[in-house]
């Protein structure tokens, strides 16, 4: 047990030049007022001036009262009885004037730099939770190392000041963070509802929390260089309460409640006409039949599809405030859906029962929110009715066992499976894979694989399959092209994809330099400077090379268009009239920026736009700055921890 000591750790780090965010801590006690006493000390000298700490004190009945009364930097929320963890958390929160929350048990012990590891990731925007590395905890944040047998606070800090070293800037992608120290965003916790207060005095809670967050479209990361120090189960052990059949009695509460969750929530994006409204709304519920699902309605102008919202019963209708960016509506949507995953779809769109279908095959503890929007059929005999008919034979979601499968479908799966080699299951080629095959890596797009042809991993090509599948099924124009082909797997992929639809009147654009990529110009693009892409000699291919890797699969006909060059050379002048698909995996702010520049104009309504690296800072940047400069106020769509893309809706 460490010494009860830091009784006057020293001042606050006030003159020091703190130029982090502040964030609001929240912790929440109960009795055991001498561990509140060392973390609180503890916590003291870590904080910046303007950061707010609030302690809920749950019904304590030992001299924990006194003690924070004694705090008048901390601001104290009292219980006259213990309503819970989850309650004492939300109670918290529910004060916090800061962007990122931070709940913090009592019989933690930070150190010097653990708000600034958390709160990092938060630069990214896509990052809705982190949690730092311990020693006491389960899943992927424990360290387990024997040699940590702390008997001092100094102790404590030398081992994170160590880690911090050892693992600087890693993190690491998690479906799960403990609970004992989680930063969040403050409105993703509010508009989620925040802990759910029915796991009662404790348990589960955090776990239930992360699904949640999951589910709407954040990323949770482990900051692996930031460590705190917990004793862990202190609150219990002084209550004299038997955690582990709390543990296991809220266990089977989470459980049931994910078992009773709809399998998907629809998020309907809705306009001012009442006739588009109701077709969609209409589509979605011949697609799903029986099956349970969840719908939320974004509403701009209630007035004017009064009718409808009138004769929608148990769907959640959202007042969208005027002026709100779309991508904003899109997320307060997320944060209301109620289901396991979010399927993204506007008021006039028929869904894409593939699209679908994928959706509801994958994880949703791994699934981002996928717009599953196509464009609505029509003709002459049906141009005049006031909404869609429905199908006389209604696709069934989940798909049942076909005795004779689609051949198209089976021709691109296993052409997926070949792109990607995990047939044959390559070994990375990258100095992190460690030279091996990781398939949770080939899947994400996390490895340069040694043999197969395309590194995008399973999700992005999903999601290519989708863009191409939903233009042909849309009748969108133009042709498809890809800024950036390594060894030209996703061009093949879209090739395979025309061949297997019969299509003979659009192109695939081959655009690459096939020399790799070209040396950051930092006086012209600062935000590449100290890119590295160009010294890395695996993603320099040939043209020769990926010309042959077309032929290996009998795709190179005169379908198949190849620009060599740098883009600022080669995409201005390409003989490209209209785009229905424009793919870019340039890496790079200059690289993006290019491509953007001379192809943005040229993708038609209902077209779309990929970016594969748009997690790369230099990528997301330029994406970021071209989309300012130009109005574009499109969603973007997360695909996974690297892609995203949006439509154009122009």
């Amino acid at each position: 047990m460490l010494p009860k000591v830091l009784h006057d750790a020293g001042r606050r780090v006030d003159d020091q030049d703190m130029t982090r965010s502040s964030v609001t801590i929240v912790i929440p006690v109960w009795n055991a007022a001498e561990t509140t006493k060392t973390c609180l000390a503890a916590l003291r000298v870590t904080l910046a001036p303007d950061d707010q700490v609030v302690v809920v004190d749950n019904g304590s009945q030992d001299e924990t009262p006194g003690l924070l009364a004694a705090q008048p930097w901390i601001d104290v929320v009292t219980h006259e009885e213990n309503r819970g963890f989850a309650a004492g958390c939300n109670a918290g929160a529910a004060l916090a004037r800061h962007p990122i929350v931070i709940f913090l048990n009592n019989d933690t012990i930070p150190t010097q730099g653990w708000i600034e590891g958390l709160i990092a990731p938060f630069t990214d925007p896509g990052v809705g939770a982190t949690g730092p590395m311990s020693n006491f905890v389960s899943g992927p944040q424990l360290i387990e190392d024997p040699a940590y047998q702390p008997r001092t606070i100094e102790d404590i800090a030398a081992y994170a000041d160590g880690l911090r070293l050892r693992a600087a800037g890693r993190t690491s992608e998690t479906t799960r963070l403990v609970g004992f120290c989680l930063a969040v965003r403050t409105s993703v916790f509010s508009e989620l509802g925040g802990f759910d207060e029915s796991f009662g005095v404790g348990g589960c809670e955090d776990d239930d929390l992360c699904h949640r967050i999951r589910f709407a479209g954040w990323r949770l990361l482990i900051v692996e260089d930031t460590f705190v120090h917990h004793l862990g189960h202190q609150t219990f052990q002084v209550n004299d309460v038997d955690w582990f059949a709390l543990q296991e009695e809220n266990l089977d509460r989470l459980r049931a409640k994910l078992a009773g969750t709809p399998p998907v929530s629809f998020v309907v994006l809705c306009g001012r006409e009442p006739v588009p409204l109701i077709a969609t709304l209409v589509g979605i519920q011949d697609t799903m039949g029986s099956l349970p699902y969840d719908v939320v309605l974004l509403v701009a102008d209630r007035e004017s599809i009064e009718e409808v919202l009138v004769g929608v019963g148990g769907a959640c209708v959202v007042d969208v405030p005027p002026g709100l960016p779309e991508e904003r509506v899109w997320q307060i949507g997320h944060h209301t859906a109620k289901g396991l995953r979010r399927a993204m779809i506007r008021a006039g769109e028929a869904v894409h029962v593939d699209a679908l279908q994928r959706l509801l095959d994958a994880d949703p503890r791994t699934t981002l929110p996928v717009s599953i929007g196509a464009v609505m059929p029509s003709s002459p005999e049906t141009a005049e009715l006031t909404a869609p008919t429905r199908p006389t034979a209604p696709p069934q979601v989940p798909r049942a066992a076909a005795e004779a499968p689609d051949p198209k479908v089976l021709y691109l799966d296993l052409m997926q499976r070949c792109l990607l080699n995990t047939i044959y299951e390559d070994p990375a080629q990258d100095p992190w894979s460690e030279r091996r095959f990781d398939p949770a890596k080939r899947a994400g797009g996390l490895d340069w694989p040694s043999q197969a042809h395309t590194m995008i991993g399973e999700r992005r090509m999903a999601n290519l399959r989708f863009a191409v599948e939903t233009v042909l099924a849309g009748g969108v124009p133009g042709d498809l092209i890809e800024t950036g082909v390594w060894r030209g797997g996703a061009c093949i992929y879209m090739r395979a994809i025309l061949r297997a639809y019969g299509v003979t009147d659009r192109r695939v654009f081959v655009a690459d330099s096939f020399e790799g990529l070209p040396p950051p110009d930092p006086e012209k693009y600062p935000a590449d400077a100290g890119d590295r892409h160009y010294t890395y000699t695996p993603l320099a291919v040939s043209l020769d090379e990926v010309r042959s890797n077309f032929a290996k699969y009998d795709l190179l006909d005169d379908q198949v268009v190849f620009l060599k060059g740098w883009f600022k050379d080669t995409l201005p002048a390409a003989p490209v009239d209209r785009l229905a698909v424009l793919r870019m995996d340039g890496d790079m702010y200059e690289s993006t920026m290019d491509a953007l520049g001379a192809l943005y104009d040229k993708v038609v309504a209902g077209g779309f736009v990929i970016v594969d690296d748009y997690a790369l800072p230099g990528c997301r940047k330029a994406v970021g700055d071209f989309r300012r400069d130009h109005g574009i106020t499109e969603a973007i769509i997360p695909i996974d921890q690297m892609g995203a893309y949006w439509r154009i809706q122009r």
